[in-house]
């Protein structure tokens, strides 16, 4: 997996693990702070379903070492959060989750690829590059511990959809599944923001090989 990517030090490749761009800069978010990790977390809840991140999950997700991050997107100067996102490696056992997109699921979605999870912009920051920047992050932070490719399940909600922006990326989709996250929202209590209760949404599965993904310090999207 490489080594983990802790208290400011990184693997000599991992060039773009902040990247500054014209208003705003992305990095990864320490555990230690706690006041971002908590903006990140009601975000993400507010965007995604309420309770979909609850009370220390999110910390524990950003003190994932090789395992796990949370990534967030700042305002300069001001270091406003502006959007957030998760990644994390995926473990043995992780292929149950995406069976039900079939072949592109069996194809990448296994031990040791990236999972491009959670994301949400600021509603009033959109249209800026801030969720392709997002997702440059995540696949560097990917690569850089050895992943040799990346999954993203795209919420079709109705609203702004991260789809668009994986397909310029150059990620395979699967074909739609419906009320893809009807259980797990009922399993784990999270309300959809689009359906006001247990989640009814569509989803597409996005894939893509990532090895030796690298981008360029200053440069949008």
């Amino acid at each position: 997996m490489g080594a983990a990517a802790r208290g400011g030090f990184y693997p000599p490749t991992f060039e773009v693990l902040v990247s500054v761009v014209v208003g705003y800069t992305v990095r990864r978010v320490e555990a230690s702070e706690s006041s971002l990790v908590e903006a990140a977390r009601r975000l993400l809840n507010r965007e995604l379903g309420e309770e979909i991140y609850p009370g220390s999950s999110l910390a524990l997700t950003a003190d994932g070492g090789d395992r796990s991050a949370l990534f967030a997107a700042l305002s300069l100067p001001s270091e406003s959060l502006l959007g957030a996102a998760v990644v994390r490696i995926l473990q043995a056992g992780d292929e149950g989750y995406y069976e039900r997109f079939g072949d592109l699921a069996r194809r990448y979605a296994i031990e040791g690829a990236a999972s491009l999870e959670a994301m949400a912009v600021e509603p009033g920051a959109r249209r800026r590059g801030i969720g392709r920047a997002l997702i440059k992050a995540r696949l560097v932070f990917a690569s850089s511990l050895g992943a040799g490719a990346a999954v993203a399940v795209s919420w079709l909600s109705g609203r702004d959809s991260s789809l668009g922006l994986f397909r310029a990326l150059g990620f395979e989709e699967s074909e739609a599944v419906a009320e893809f996250y009807r259980e797990e929202s009922v399993r784990d209590g999270w309300v959809c923001p689009v359906c006001q209760g247990p989640c009814g949404c569509s989803a597409i599965l996005t894939a893509r090989e990532i090895g030796g993904f690298a981008g360029k310090p200053g440069v949008r999207g």
